[in-house]
């Protein structure tokens, strides 16, 4: 084993120069640029440089008949799901999220991912498995490699019995029995039994943060194990400050809005996303400040904004639509502030993102900003479900002076630039493999 730049097989369900899929490549990526020689495994060809393996080719994906297995697949589960609904009466709770039921079933074939290993690995690292990769999977890959896994899981389905959202649910801290979410059916309890023996037979290693690393620890699951802190890579070179004047004119900014301030619009049924504390916010802001400050202030909303309602938004705004990666950069870094008004998440993302712009962001107390805005002097984080603070978070920030706002900006930039950089998103990771006991992975 080779315990300073370990190699490493880095396996996601997907990664591209585009969209999403960008985030999961500049994690690769970044072990790449740290110095270590990695290799990707991907449930799908993707559009990148590097060398990958994969399962899936593109023009398999572009053939007629792999897209009509897709949509008789999806046909299946909608028959399957009208069964239960309809005829069965077993329809779940709503806002729980399950990928998938069965871990004697994973969503891919354990032993085809297997087969495509064939080099020695110091490391192996799982970004996402949504459709691809299961417990059962990680289990021979270990059977296999013996080397140390560490899992980014998506949300808290690896602490679960499969649920990625459990709300107020505690169950998942004494082994997800009689789920609340399946009306009798107890797959969630058996999955976390089988995760709890696969996680604990592997020596598996979870990457969280400052907020979800308490949650981990009082699962079932996965129980008082170690945790690695660490943050999502953000592209510093494509998230970064530009020139502010430059941007209101690509925006078509009038010059009368002094103060931009910027959001994506989420689904307002999805009570995750907080946009009931958003709206109840923005009209608090709209009552505590002048009368000459709101109409100083327009708002870009990034994303379908359909959904909202012309009479719950006080302030004028833009509606920009789904933007790409370069787009939304641009809404960050022309942003005086960006709300993040998500009550249940272990990022979002985005926050982290707009900091890397040099833009400050009013959050609630949960997620990433526990760990890079509060007492960070980045923004400002709001009691959460509280629209009255958020609204005074937003007020803070507006009102400050210039040169107190931008030393805020330059804050903003440099607590990126240590936390989610390429080097910084890679860096603790390695070092906590250097810090491994390796001789338990040679039993």
């Amino acid at each position: 084993m080779n315990k300073e730049y370990p190699r490493i097989l880095f396996i996601s369900s997907h990664a591209s120069l585009t969209g999403t899929r960008r985030l999961t490549y500049d994690f690769y990526l970044s072990f790449v640029k740290y110095g270590c020689q990695t290799d990707l495994m991907l449930k799908e060809e993707a559009d990148i440089p590097e060398s990958h393996l994969f399962f899936i080719s593109l023009k398999e994906q572009n053939r007629l008949n792999h897209k009509i297995n897709l949509f008789f697949n999806r046909f299946l589960l909608n028959v399957k799901k009208f069964v239960r609904l309809k005829l069965l009466h077993m329809k779940p709770k709503q806002n729980y999220y399950f990928f998938y039921k069965d871990e004697n079933h994973p969503p891919f074939n354990p032993d085809r991912i297997v087969e495509k290993i064939e080099a020695k690995y110091d490391l192996v690292i799982i970004n996402t498995w949504e459709g691809f990769i299961g417990a059962k999977v990680i289990e021979k890959i270990y059977d296999k490699l013996h080397v140390p896994i560490f899992l980014l899981p998506p949300d808290f389905c690896a602490i679960t019995g499969g649920c990625h959202y459990f709300n107020d649910c505690v169950k998942y801290q004494s082994g997800c029995h009689s789920c609340p979410a399946t009306n009798g059916d107890d797959f969630p309890a058996f999955n976390a039994q089988e995760r709890k023996r696969i996680w604990t037979k592997t020596n598996l290693v979870l990457l969280g943060n400052d907020y979800t690393e308490s949650i981990i620890h009082k699962s079932y699951v996965y129980g008082n194990k170690k945790v690695i802190k660490r943050f999502p890579v953000i592209n510093e070179d494509l998230f970064k400050p530009r020139n502010i004047q430059n941007l209101r004119n690509e925006f078509d900014i009038d010059s009368s809005f002094k103060y931009i301030i910027s959001f994506g619009a989420q689904s307002i049924s999805d009570p995750r996303k907080g946009m009931i504390y958003l709206w109840e916010a923005l009209n608090e802001l709209y009552n505590i400040i002048g009368r000459d400050k709101r109409q100083e202030i327009l708002l870009l909303i990034a994303g379908n904004a359909s959904h909202l309602s012309k009479e719950k938004i006080p302030f004028p705004y833009k509606q920009l639509g789904y933007l790409n990666m370069e787009q939304l950069a641009k809404m960050y870094a022309v942003s005086n502030v960006f709300l993040s008004p998500s009550i249940i998440d272990a990022g979002p993302m985005m926050v982290n993102q707009a900091l890397s712009c040099g833009t400050p962001v009013v959050s609630f107390a949960i997620g990433t900003a526990l760990s890079v805005i509060m007492d960070k002097g980045t923004g400002y984080v709001a009691k959460t479900k509280n629209s009255v603070d958020f609204a005074n978070g937003i007020s803070t920030i507006l009102e400050l002076p210039n040169n107190e706002y931008e030393k805020m900006r330059q804050r903003c930039r440099n607590v990126a630039l240590n936390t989610t950089s390429f080097k910084a998103a890679a860096d603790p990771i390695i070092k906590a493999y250097r810090n491994l006991n390796l001789e338990i992975y040679k039993q």
